[in-house]
């Protein structure tokens, strides 16, 4: 009698499901290890912020207590010629034409100074610029730097190379940095808080570009035009060693502030956050401070501000330690990064710089 092959068949049927069963838990246990192989390999490393007066970062990073930092210029062109930082990355590269400062005018100065005053401040500011951009000026230009500042020639001279002036007012850069507070959650209130119908409005009534076009406009047609003398004094604030306002610089030295019959009293501010509180209290009329700074204060606090122009683009630079194998941004990650002020123009830089390499930023 021939064996029963039923059984046996079954048998090698159930062994072949078995097996594919195997190899198919083996080739999912694969695919699951290599996701959380991958999802290691991409986990979001994280750079430590550190908030500190400008003046302190380069003492902080050669005593080793950071391993980078973000400022303006000239204090990260002093750093790398005098050895004590090596520039990562300047922030034109990581943002290419990144607004930097704005001049922005508390809206109770608006209403009380006479129209003549900010026609003033804004021919001062269109004067200067223009002075900066005339390679005949070049070298009082440096000496300005240097004087203001602190730094020696050849830094002053080598932070000309990554500032660019401008006396412009795009509406997009503005709102450029709105977005990426937005994206950064910095934002605590929307417009609509602020009782605008929508952003438009909002931008519509938080810029104000009337007064430097004015200024060109009559300048273009009698390069000797000044607006009618005001006679009046104004407050305006400045960062520390920030060759990024080096308009207001060149206004003071070359007499055109006194010349549309303005006395400026200049009040230094460590970082564009602490500016804001001046413009709260009442201490300043005006000021030469970053962008994201006057947005924040506009949409978070109220702070009654209008942005009358634009001052520079590009302007600061990641420095990190020599010898601290630094050499990408990717190295950051773990690191410690001074900054001027969570919500400056220099956080940003770092958020996106930091974003674009898959790394996450957390204030120390």
């Amino acid at each position: 009698m021939i064996g029963d092959t039923t059984k046996p068949r079954q048998h090698l049927h159930l062994l072949t499901l078995v097996t594919l069963c195997l190899i198919a838990a083996i080739l999912a246990g694969g695919c699951t290890s290599q996701t959380s192989l991958n999802q290691t390999a991409s986990a979001r490393g994280t750079v430590y912020e550190s908030p500190m007066n400008v003046g302190d970062k380069s003492n902080q990073l050669k005593a080793g207590k950071i391993d980078a930092f973000v400022s303006w210029e000239p204090i990260s062109s002093q750093a790398y010629l005098n050895g004590t930082g090596v520039v990562l990355a300047y922030s034109d590269a990581i943002w290419p034409q990144h607004l930097g400062d704005v001049i922005a005018i508390s809206n109770s100065s608006m209403q009380k100074l006479d129209r003549n005053v900010l026609l003033g401040l804004a021919w001062a500011h269109v004067k200067g610029t223009n002075y900066i951009n005339d390679p005949n000026n070049h070298d009082s230009v440096v000496q300005y730097i240097a004087n203001d500042s602190g730094v020696s020639l050849q830094a002053a001279n080598e932070s000309l190379k990554h500032v660019q002036y401008t006396d412009d007012l795009n509406t997009d850069s503005i709102k450029a940095y709105y977005n990426e507070l937005q994206s950064a959650s910095y934002l605590n209130k929307s417009v609509t808080d602020l009782g605008y119908a929508n952003e438009s409005q909002f931008f519509d009534s938080f810029i104000m570009p009337d007064y430097v076009k004015e200024v060109k406009d009559n300048l273009a047609g009698d390069p000797n035009w000044k607006p009618p003398v005001a006679n009046t004094s104004i407050n305006v604030g400045f960062l520390t060693a920030d060759s990024t306002r080096l308009a207001s610089i060149v206004a003071e030295k070359q007499g055109y502030y006194n010349a549309s019959g303005l006395t400026v009293n200049f009040k230094e501010y460590p970082n564009g956050v602490a500016m804001m509180n001046g413009f709260k209290t009442g201490a300043i009329d005006a000021g030469y401070v970053g962008a994201p700074p006057a947005i924040l204060a506009r949409v978070n606090d109220d702070v009654k501000i209008n942005i009358i122009s634009e001052v520079n683009y590009g302007g600061s630079a990641i420095v990190v330690k020599p010898g601290a194998g630094i050499h990408a941004i990717a190295d950051l990650s773990g690191k410690t990064v001074g900054i001027p002020a969570v919500g400056t123009v220099q956080d940003i830089v770092l958020r996106k710089a930091a974003q674009q390499n898959n790394l996450t930023v957390a204030v120390k």
